[in-house]
């Protein structure tokens, strides 16, 4: 059986989520063929990894709450702030166009998994192993 690939660009957040991995990985894999879904995908990460936050702080509530609500409670509690915030705002606009009118290109795309890779940086470094986490570069999918 052959092995999944995995992101070197994302390959940190496997001791956080496994599955922001996964997602993050489905994201660059679809990028070439499919910019929409690659941005759907990082929309779906974009969720996760701000239902991980919300846990580590002890404010989740349930998976069905809706990201904006989740997210305006972060920065209520201070959690989140400046360019964590924008991006995950974003990244969820982003997705809504994708899934709800199927818009996205390859640009649009390819910023989806910068801010994603932003994300995954700022949660490693709130949650992990703090400021002295040295993340990998961003790696553009071929």
């Amino acid at each position: 059986m052959p092995s999944r690939p995995t992101s070197t660009t994302f390959a940190f957040l496997a001791a956080h989520e496994p599955t922001l991995l996964l997602l993050a990985t489905q994201a660059e894999v679809l990028f070439a063929i499919d910019p929409v879904a690659s941005i759907a995908k990082v929309r779906l990460f974009a969720e996760l990894l701000a239902q991980e936050a919300a846990a580590r702080v002890g404010v989740f509530t349930s998976r069905e709450e809706q990201q904006i609500d989740r997210l305006r409670r972060l920065r209520d509690r201070g959690v989140l702030a400046g360019d964590a915030d924008t991006a995950l705002h974003a990244i969820r606009k982003a997705g809504n166009a994708a899934i709800h009118d199927n818009a996205g290109d390859h640009g649009a795309a390819l910023h989806a998994l910068k801010l994603a890779h932003a994300l995954g940086i700022w949660l490693e470094r709130s949650f992990g192993k703090g400021k002295s986490f040295k993340p990998p570069p961003f790696e553009p999918p071929r």
